[in-house]
């Protein structure tokens, strides 16, 4: 774990951590895989309306290197449909980019893959460690909403 980690490590900031947040949650409606949370997690919508409260713990350091990229941290969280996962994004002129494409599954030969690969004590401890937060997906956002997190990801990826 934390391999890209490695030298230097610096605190994340309280916004860099909400950052991240954001960056999942965009991506789940970007990518259309919001109906997919349904009953996972815990529901703080109503029974006719479905929002997942779905936990994140993210690394409170950031360092490293990827790719020739400065400022790697790393996430766990679930992304349906492929399960719990361990990503890695990178901080870049304030905003926080997701590495690794959900379309490849996120499977164990790339860096953003799916936690089942790990000794789930290992995994358990890293969770105890890290900073816990949580996301909301909505399993029938509004176009709006949808609307609102294409714009930010493409402020944030260049594309959506």
């Amino acid at each position: 774990m934390s391999a890209y980690l490695g030298g230097n490590a610096y605190p994340l900031t309280p916004t860099e951590i909400s950052a991240v947040v954001q960056a999942v949650e965009d991506e789940i409606y970007v990518e259309g895989s919001y109906t997919d949370y349904y009953q996972v997690a815990e529901n703080i919508g109503t029974p006719r309306h479905w929002k997942s409260r779905v936990h994140i713990y993210i690394n409170p350091e950031y360092g490293g290197e990827f790719e020739g990229n400065d400022g790697v941290g790393e996430a766990i969280y679930k992304f349906m449909p492929y399960g719990e996962i361990i990503r890695l994004f990178r901080l870049s002129n304030g905003h926080v980019q997701l590495i690794g494409d959900p379309e490849n599954a996120f499977p164990i030969t790339q860096p953003s893959h799916r936690t089942i690969f790990y000794d789930d004590e290992a995994i358990c401890k890293l969770k105890e460690k890290w900073v816990k937060r949580f996301f909301v997906v909505d399993i029938s956002p509004s176009q709006e909403m949808v609307q609102e997190a294409q714009r930010r990801q493409k402020a944030r990826m260049g594309y959506f």
